[in-house]
């Protein structure tokens, strides 16, 4: 059963639907391949079949709900992109991804992690 934990300690965070929704598309492709970079830098196992995938952030500024949930896509895009997991669709992420938020009092303590699970 493979098992893949990602970290990454920067400050920039994947950018949330406030954060895109005005932006211009080559800047979103651009953004896009420079997480996949980012994820393909860190290496990590490859998951051939169904997953569950957990993402957490660190960071000083809380984001509302649905900023959380739509900064996932970039992450889950580079994921596929990479090969690190079949597709992000339904049927290898049967459940929605878990995502989680905590503030921290500094930028130097802003971290994102990745974990995917094999179901």
């Amino acid at each position: 059963m493979a098992y893949t934990k990602i970290v990454f300690a920067r400050p920039d965070i994947p950018p949330g639907m406030n954060d895109t929704f005005r932006t211009h598309w080559q800047k979103k492709r651009e953004q896009k391949k420079r997480f996949g970079w980012l994820i393909r830098l860190k290496g990590f196992e490859k998951h051939a079949g169904q997953v569950r995938v957990k993402i957490h952030y660190k960071t000083v500024k809380l984001r509302d709900w649905d900023n959380m949930a739509s900064s996932a896509k970039f992450i889950l895009d580079a994921l596929v992109k990479q090969g690190c997991i079949k597709d992000d669709s339904p049927e290898f992420i049967p459940d929605p991804p878990e995502i989680s938020q905590e503030r921290v009092s500094s930028y130097k303590l802003v971290r994102w992690t990745i974990e995917i699970f094999d179901l």
